[in-house]
């Protein structure tokens, strides 16, 4: 889903996205060389399964990418 075309924005802030509010976290260049921000759902209209998401610039938007692995009690990386 690409949101914004050219928005700025900055950690701290919240945006709302298909219903639900997020946080804008830390931001970080990831291994494609796009700049991204981890996000924190806070609020949603309806029970999601997913609470963290990213946000990373393609061409001129943004685009939003939901996590779709979780880390399970022993550390290791686990699909929901």
């Amino acid at each position: 889903m690409s949101i914004a075309p050219m928005k700025t924005l900055s950690a701290g802030e919240t945006i709302a996205i298909s219903d639900s509010s997020w946080e804008i976290g830390q931001q970080y260049f990831s291994a494609s060389r796009q700049h991204c921000f981890a996000l924190r759902q806070v609020a949603a209209s309806q029970q999601h399964a997913v609470s963290e998401a990213r946000l990373c610039k393609s061409d001129s938007s943004w685009m939003f990418y939901p996590s779709v692995l979780a880390n399970s009690l022993t550390g290791k990386s686990a699909a929901r």
